[in-house]
């Protein structure tokens, strides 16, 4: 296996590389920014969504577009700030670990943020392929577009894209001179970012450069009131250099390296919920240990000047029974309500983790990328071909539980590297009658994926540990036509075949704090060689894509669309049994799509809509399993089949007298129609087709409105944008887990405890407003720009885990109310 493993990443690496260096390519001269409409109309976005430069309104693919300017205008700083004015999208950090994000397309989302589990929602920066949601959850810089693709990429983006795919284009140097910017920003919570970029022409019309560097930071607005550290602040670098070659009129040579790091306090996280039972020791012998452990607690608050409520505090004397087990008072619910905590300064607690002498949440994270791209222009169109190569390496220590005491402490640490090379060849035949593009991918990963657990510390003496070491290799080789009939008609058509050839080696302990000794989790494992379990596994998939589409008019585009997406299989990182290490299967998306796009009144309204029905089989998803020492092992399995259908719609509208309005709206319905427990995968059984979809709001939209006037001195330009979305599930309950039956009374809220778990669990509606407003003088040289985030001071719920072992539910509320004020300096062109 691994030498016919070996021979076939020889092959497909040679094959490219051979490939690339015998044709060599040149970026193809596309617009960066929109260009000019009809006067008065609405401008032309440029979007790459079929591997060449085409106006959105053309091509027969639900996107969602930004271009540099309109990101500037709505204060867009993070990736995940793109899903404000985006349907069907949805960006959350990660419950698990903050450097990564969440993705939701289209009711697709991938669960859990693990090595092993790849995303549904592609994510391309300048052609790359960024495989893992570790290290996403960052800045933005000088980018020159965002575009999101809708539904299964299957054909020309289609590495474990069954949702979608974002693709980030950055800028790229120019020969128009020596031109850049210098901004400044401050804001509320001592924000500071600095952002320098500069565009250098070294050799006229044969070589340029172009550097962009940016420093974020920011104290933290949440407070700590036992050890009075904050929480969510911000110390960021971000930086990118680029360097174009251009070797003749046809022939360019493009590499760019960019670098990220980030070294924070963890998001601060509050409990919001604790089943009265939920904390349960061995047995009762332990009562002495968790009464001590309660006194230390209650000295603790004491002694920072914070009362304890009696039977409030999860060790503290009332709230532990004969039997061991934590009583109904021991609800930890009111207990912050009780100490009074503010919106800007909420409870957090320090889970004391005897293995470090400071536990107080950290996460830090550093990614390095480099890319190089060689394209030449030919007689039907362009060959290209893409390299890249990124590592990733996070580190992050959480207190998952949120409370003042010390119950359930994460860490993690992550190192991955990947290197990538694509073949692309796109062009025109038959006398234009035909638009094609094909080409092979070739992706390698390796790195190790390890993590820690300690729970209820006071009496339990074990620390689970986590560890896999990673071997994937991925090709993959793509065709798509388009025939136009005539001027109004055409047809497209794609096939992609894909295969993955993942290893994994695992090394799952249990260790012993007190004696140092650990024992191997899966049985089938020996101490004797660290318990290392070693499996391999190969997945293939045929993606495909037809789509027919007709012009009503020159301004008036429908068509139809079918395609099928593959996200490949793989192993369950944390495995703790035979059982549990079973891989899960590829998941296998079939999507079908309707759509107008239209652009009417002389090109002043362009209203976009689409329809699709999905259905998605074996969706791979994360099951929580409640162990018998009282804590918790999440496993990785195919759910079933799930189906997916909605409705999205775009406009803007250009109004008399610098006056715009645009507004998003979408409609998503998901359901599983399939999803029948595996008793031998868990310790759950029967059916769970009534559980929730989590991360899929049924209803999001939002509202733009802007103006633009110029006076004699300057330009003026405000914009406000408005984004709401409906109840999001955070996290799907296992009533197996909680409560059974679903009738148990929680006698500190009077619901039962199933509905007090999935009140937690749930992201009530809201809506988010923005606003920024910009003066520019001296010929648009100067910038002075004032913002708000958030201006209404939502503080909801925005992530959440259950951890249902132990019984509690933690979570995040959305960040306050920022605002602040932004000077730039443009010179050059």
């Amino acid at each position: 296996m691994h030498a016919r493993r070996n021979s076939v990443r020889g092959a497909v690496t040679g094959l490219l590389l051979g490939t690339a260096f015998s044709a060599l390519a040149v970026t193809p001269a596309f617009a960066q920014t929109p260009q000019s409409g009809t006067q008065g109309g609405l401008e032309d976005i440029v979007v790459t969504a079929r591997k060449v430069a085409e106006n959105l309104q053309d091509v027969p693919v639900a996107i969602t577009a930004f271009t540099a300017e309109s990101l500037l205008e709505q204060g867009a700083t993070k990736v995940s700030d793109v899903a404000r004015t985006t349907p069907s999208l949805t960006v959350r950090e990660s419950p698990s670990n903050p450097t990564a994000i969440s993705i939701t397309l289209r009711g697709q989302v991938q669960t859990d943020i693990l090595a092993t589990l790849d995303p549904s929602v592609g994510t391309y920066v300048d052609d790359v392929y960024w495989s893992r949601a570790y290290g996403l959850n960052q800045d933005l810089l000088d980018l020159s577009s965002v575009q999101v693709l809708k539904g299964p990429q299957g054909t020309l983006f289609g590495r474990n894209t069954t949702g979608g795919a974002m693709l980030f284009e950055t800028n790229n140097p120019n020969f128009d001179g020596i031109s850049g910017s210098v901004a400044a920003t401050y804001g509320r919570f001592n924000e500071r970012v600095g952002t320098v970029i500069i565009n250098i022409p070294l050799i006229d019309d044969k070589l340029a450069i172009r550097g962009a560097v940016q420093r974020n930071l920011r104290d933290g607005w949440m407070k700590d009131r036992v050890t009075g550290d904050k929480y969510n602040d911000r110390d960021n670098w971000a930086a990118r250099g680029k360097i174009l070659y251009q070797a003749t009129d046809n022939l360019s040579f493009l590499f760019s390296g960019e670098y990220f790091k980030q070294d924070v306090s963890a998001s601060g996280r509050q409990m919001l919920y604790l089943v009265p039972s939920g904390l349960t020791a061995p047995s009762a012998a332990n009562n002495t240990a968790l009464q001590s452990a309660g006194a230390a607690a209650a000295a603790t608050l004491t002694a920072a000047g914070l009362p304890v409520p009696a039977g409030i505090n999860p060790f503290s004397y009332g709230a532990i029974g004969s039997s061991g087990a934590l009583q109904a008072g021991g609800n930890l619910r009111n207990y912050y309500t009780n100490l009074g905590a503010s919106e800007t300064e909420l409870s957090q607690g320090v889970a004391g983790n005897p293995n470090f002498p400071s536990s107080s949440p950290q996460t830090y994270v550093k990614t390095q990328t480099y890319n190089g791209t060689v394209n030449l222009d030919t007689f039907f169109g362009a060959i290209k071909f893409v390299g890249g190569w990124r590592r990733v390496s996070t580190t992050s220590r959480l207190d998952l539980d949120g409370s003042a005491a010390p119950i359930h402490t994460t860490t993690g640490d992550q190192t991955l590297t990947q290197y990538s090379g694509e073949l692309q060849i796109t062009g025109q035949a038959l006398d234009d009658a035909i638009d094609f593009a094909g080409g092979a991918f070739y992706f390698h990963e390796s790195g190790f994926d390890t993590s820690s657990s300690i729970a209820l510390p006071s009496f339990n003496p074990t620390t689970l540990l986590f560890s896999g070491q990673l071997d994937n290799d991925s090709i993959g080789t793509y065709a798509q036509a388009t025939y136009h009939f005539n001027d109004r008609l055409s047809f497209t058509g794609g096939l992609r075949y894909s295969v993955d050839d993942k290893g994994l080696t695992t090394r799952n302990k249990n260790m012993s704090r007190a004696t140092g000794i650990s024992v191997c989790q899966i049985p089938t494992a020996s101490i004797t060689n660290d318990c290392a379990l070693r499996v391999r596994d190969e997945f293939d998939g045929v993606s495909y894509l037809a789509s027919l589409d007709y012009k009503l008019s020159d301004d008036v585009l429908v068509y139809l669309k079918t395609s099928k997406g593959f996200r490949s299989g793989g192993q369950n990182l944390r495995a703790n049994s035979v059982a549990t290490a079973i891989p899960f299967r590829p998941e296998v998306a079939y999507a079908h799509e309707a759509g107008v796009k239209s652009e009417l009144f002389d090109r002043r309204l362009r209203v976009n809509l689409a329809g699709y029905y999905s259905n998605v089989e074996d969706i791979q998803r994360t099951t929580l399993i409640g162990l018998p020492n009282g804590t918790t092992q999440t496993v990785l399995t195919n759910a079933g089949k799930i189906r997916i259908w909605g409705l999205e719609g775009e406009f803007v509208m250009q109004l008399p007298a610098g006056f715009q309005i645009g507004g998003t709206g979408a409609y998503t319905n998901a359901k599983y129609k399939e999803y029948q427990e595996l008793p031998s995968r868990t310790n759950l059984t029967g059916s769970r087709l009534t559980e929730r979809v989590e991360g899929v709001p049924e209803w999001t939209w939002s509202l733009t409105g802007s103006y633009e006037h110029e006076f004699d001195f300057g330009r003026f330009n405000i914009r406000t944008d408005y984004s709401w979305n409906s109840a999001i599930n955070l996290q799907p309950y296992t009533p197996f887990l909680g409560d059974p039956q679903g009738v148990t009374i929680d006698p500190n809220t009077g619901k039962t405890i199933a509905q007090n778990i999935i009140d937690a669990t749930t992201s009530p509606k809201q809506g988010v407003l923005s606003a920024r407003a910009a003066l520019s003088l001296m010929d648009d040289k100067l910038e002075l720009a004032v913002f708000g985030r958030n201006l209404t001071n939502n503080r909801k719920v925005v992530q959440a885990l259950y951890v249902g072992g132990i019984g509690y539910v933690s979570g995040v509320h959305r960040e306050p109310v920022t605002y602040g004020g932004t000077i730039t300096y443009r010179f050059g062109n």
